[in-house]
């Protein structure tokens, strides 16, 4: 068996990891274990295949395996929006200025921050415009 053999085969089964464990660090690696393939296609000493396995595993990981992260991210939908955003709501409890309250939404409990610094009492409605992870940010109306 050639080394440029077992190269490729090492590039096939990383490749076929990264399938199973998407984080492209190992598809970084076999795209690094082609360089290696290259090299010894090339005929040169095992130092240099495993010297260009290296370098072309680096280069792949500091300049395109950012590039593949921004693109994978850009449709994620950010937490500063959720179905919450554009409800009104009525308020249950006081909830004193620059202090964070709380709010009954369906038949979940929520926090609740006002953003415009108002205090809110029971009755008043307010409308969501920011809903975080465990927080609402609101606006008196």
């Amino acid at each position: 068996m050639e080394p440029w053999h077992i190269w490729v085969i090492a590039a096939l089964l990383l490749f076929i990891i990264e399938i199973f464990a998407s984080g492209y660090i190992i598809v970084c690696l076999a795209i690094g274990a082609v360089g290696g393939a290259i090299a010894a296609i090339c005929d040169v000493p095992v130092w240099v295949q495993i010297l260009s396995f290296v370098l072309v595993t680096l280069f792949v990981f500091v300049s395109v395996r950012p590039v593949i992260r921004h693109y994978q991210q850009k449709g994620i939908r950010r937490a500063k929006t959720g179905p919450h955003v554009g409800k009104v709501l009525k308020v249950t409890e006081k909830i004193p200025a620059n202090t964070i309250g709380r709010i009954k939404v369906g038949e979940y409990d929520w926090q609740v921050s006002v953003v415009d610094g108002d205090e809110v009492v029971p009755g008043d409605e307010v409308e969501v415009l920011k809903q975080n992870t465990g927080l609402l940010k609101v606006k008196k109306l």
